[in-house]
């Protein structure tokens, strides 16, 4: 009815604005529902101690979650903790939920994965698990943009691996185990490679340094 619509310009505004807060608001709690979702029927110790669920800040923890539950924030706002060295040689993996599409949340995970490059031989994997964007005109958007922001936070080098299609509950912890278990087995691989070449090197220093002793001594007895 047209009596229900604000005949003033700033009455207009305000009722926009506050069609645009319940809208915002509505996202975030679809998300914190979708985050619950994931990690319903399921407690953190199925994950292990040492795990770390970190989350936009305005979702909460789920219950018994509390202690193993951090925020992320975007740009520069990002929390101390990560830049606690003792806390963070306690930490096993860290399991990141977000909208990557969503420019504020991407952020948020690139400023994580910063903060935790300051201080790389204690830093832990970072596993994202992508959460498609609801409000996507269509599902085929919604996936488009979904990868195209996990694209975006794999080129910048700030997460380790990724777990498709939302899997729930104990799937969601198998998941992260085969993960972590890939990208331990990738280290001892890359160590393995790393310490084959340094004794190759030390080998061939040796060889080099023996040629240079018998030219030396060669010459000498010569002269």
């Amino acid at each position: 009815k047209l009596s229900s619509v604000p005949s003033r310009p700033c009455e207009r505004a305000s009722a926009l604005w506050g069609i645009a807060v319940v809208s915002t608001s509505a996202a975030m709690s679809t998300l914190e529902e979708t985050v619950h979702g994931l990690l319903r029927g399921v407690g953190p110790e199925v994950f292990g101690p040492d795990t770390r669920f970190v989350c936009p800040a305005t979702v909460k923890a789920p219950p018994g979650f509390e202690s193993q539950w951090f925020q992320m924030y975007p740009d520069r706002q990002v929390d101390q903790v990560w830049h606690n060295e003792a806390m963070l040689e306690r930490t096993s993996v860290i399991i990141a939920f977000a909208v990557p599409s969503d420019e504020e949340q991407r952020s948020a995970v690139v400023a994580l994965g910063t903060a935790l490059g300051t201080h790389p031989s204690v830093s832990p994997p970072v596993i994202l698990v992508p959460i498609p964007n609801k409000n996507a005109p269509s599902p085929a958007a919604s996936s488009k943009t979904m990868k195209a922001g996990v694209r975006a936070l794999l080129s910048a080098r700030c997460i380790d691996s990724v777990i498709w299609g939302m899997p729930a509950g104990h799937s969601l912890s198998l998941n992260v185990q085969a993960t972590v278990s890939h990208i331990d087995n990738q280290l001892f691989r890359l160590q393995d490679r790393l310490l084959a070449r340094s004794m190759r090197a030390e080998h061939l220093d040796s060889i080099r340094e023996s040629m240079h002793r018998t030219n030396w001594h060669y010459l000498r007895a010569k002269c």
